[in-house]
C-alpha cells in the first residue's frame, strides 16, 4: 500500500493507478504528482477523478 509515500505514487502512475482511491490527501494535493500524471496520461485520465479540487484546478481538469 503506498497510501502516503510520494515516490511510490509516481511509480504507480507508470501503471495502473493501483489503489488511487487508497492515496492520502497529502498525495492527492501534490504537485508533483499531478504535473506526473499529466505528463504520463493526459487530462482525459479517469485518475483525475482522485485528485483534489485544488490541483484539478491548477492544472485545468473539469469536474463532471
Amino acid at each position: 500500500m503506498i497510501k502516503d509515500n510520494k515516490e511510490l505514487a509516481l511509480i504507480y502512475l507508470q501503471e495502473d493507478y493501483v489503489g488511487m482511491e487508497d492515496w492520502s490527501a497529502r498525495i492527492r494535493n501534490d504537485e508533483e504528482v499531478a504535473s506526473k500524471l499529466l505528463e504520463l496520461h493526459g487530462v482525459d485520465s479517469w485518475a483525475w477523478y482522485h485528485m483534489s479540487k485544488r490541483i484539478k484546478k491548477k492544472f485545468g481538469i473539469e469536474e463532471d
